[in-house]
């Protein structure tokens, strides 16, 4: 769409948004499924045919384990929360 400018080109030259999916599981579970999913995901994201998947639909693949993922989560919110505060935008 080359008539439709960049976020930068609109005034927001520091806006940054990145899409991700990830698996939870249910509070509590224990460390070692938690674990033992997580490796499960990390092989599938080797995999040649999901990479290949991923690949054809413009998709970059990285894998971030519990941890990892913790911090982007905790982080996405705290960013989240405080531009729906700032912007005062209400759920109708």
């Amino acid at each position: 769409m080359p008539a439709v400018p960049t976020t930068a080109e609109a005034g927001y030259p520091d806006f940054s948004l990145d899409a991700w999916l990830a698996l939870f599981a249910p509070a509590g579970t224990p460390p070692e499924v938690v674990n033992r999913l997580a490796s499960a995901a990390q092989d599938a994201l080797k995999s040649p045919d999901v990479a290949e998947k991923a690949r054809n639909q413009g998709v970059a693949l990285h894998y971030l384990g519990p941890r990892e993922l913790d911090a982007v989560v905790r982080a996405d919110l705290a960013y989240w929360s405080k531009v729906i505060r700032d912007a005062r935008i209400v759920a109708d």
